[in-house]
């Protein structure tokens, strides 16, 4: 790469992080998808030792399944139609079968994206999602990847990863995994193959719990709610979300504020996340999301109120865009000016973490 060929990507990943630019990356990911045969496999998605693997129109890959398959079609009479004088032709359909069974074997030796769903849009990006609107007009632009929620306990995490993936009237994916209540999958495997499913065929994910499924993929999962062994799980989620234009919402519940743990959510919010929002209280949230490689953070603040059905909804937000102080009345160093320091995000993970 020279200089010319430097700015010319620059210029790309901040037109892709811009507002007017939500929802086309998803656009032009299902075009190119929908254009390929849909048992095409497209996405070998890493979740612990497990590879899910996913073919072009969202399906899910099923060995066990295709084996069956092949075992009928092999032991099923050929077609006369199909028989020649001097014998019976091969079982094509056991040959189709096979050759399947052989392209998902090499899939699982790979991990991620199997062919890339989006060459316009520029590696190192994160494309704008969604954008949310607040009361005043101010807006605030979700990139694709992964939005680690963080906050104490009793600060509303979950209903707000449900307004993030239902704002602007859309129909969002939900996993529910590890929680004792009906309906929680209960299977690491099961659970890859739909969050990666839900990555191909939907804009918005929510990922709910979190704790109990990183511990069973990457070790015990600290009192922070997340192991180390763990958070490069969330850089290859995030990678994944982001090629594929879609957002996962993951809420992260800390159950203490110690320097521990604020270290390791410290760590997973500035290097494994492509977005955080953190807990100020039950109503107010800081916000801060990644405009694509090599470029400065944006800020914002969301505040919400429960409507009158007891669900989270916006009340308004407040928005910085890098290198603009416009929308900022406060004088915290997190939210006025400049790149985001080190210190200013260490002391507002330690607020979110000991927030109520």
């Amino acid at each position: 790469m020279n200089y010319k060929e430097l700015k010319n990507h620059v210029a790309a990943l901040q037109k892709w992080a811009q507002p007017n630019m939500a929802g086309k990356a998803k656009d032009a990911v299902s075009a190119n998808l929908a254009a390929l045969p849909k048992d095409q496999f497209v996405l070998s998605f890493p979740f612990g030792s497990s590879r899910a693997v996913i073919s072009a129109d969202g399906s899910i890959a099923d060995q066990f399944a295709l084996k069956e398959r092949l075992r009928v079609a092999k032991n099923s009479t050929i077609d006369p139609d199909i028989a020649e004088s001097d014998g019976d032709k091969p079982n094509e359909e056991a040959m189709r079968i096979a050759a399947q069974l052989e392209r998902l074997k090499e899939a699982k030796r790979h991990s991620g994206w199997l062919l890339d769903p989006a060459p316009d849009i520029p590696d190192g990006a994160a494309p704008i999602n969604k954008v949310i609107k607040g009361k005043s007009g101010a807006e605030l632009a979700i990139p694709c990847g992964i939005t680690l929620v963080i906050g104490g306990a009793d600060t509303g995490k979950t209903p707000i990863v449900h307004l993030l993936g239902h704002a602007g009237d859309r129909d969002y994916a939900l996993l529910r995994f590890g929680e004792p209540l009906k309906g929680y999958c209960i299977d690491q495997e099961t659970a890859a193959g739909r969050l990666a499913s839900a990555i191909i065929t939907h804009r918005d994910i929510v990922l709910d719990s979190v704790k109990d499924l990183l511990a069973r993929v990457g070790g015990a999962a600290m009192k922070s709610g997340l192991s180390r062994e763990a958070l490069p799980l969330f850089s290859d989620w995030g990678a994944v979300a982001a090629t594929a234009g879609s957002t996962i919402y993951v809420p992260v519940n800390p159950s203490s504020g110690d320097d521990e743990v604020v270290d390791l959510i410290f760590e997973a919010a500035k290097s494994n996340a492509t977005s955080v929002l953190l807990a100020e209280n039950s109503t107010n949230w800081a916000f801060i999301s990644r405009q694509g490689e090599g470029l400065m953070r944006n800020r914002g603040r969301i505040t919400t109120y429960y409507d009158q059905d007891g669900l989270a909804a916006i009340k308004d937000v407040i928005t910085e865009r890098a290198g603009s102080t416009a929308g900022y009345s406060g004088t915290d160093s997190m939210y006025v000016g400049g790149p985001v320091s080190d210190d200013s995000l260490r002391q507002a993970i330690r607020r979110a973490v000991t927030s109520k």
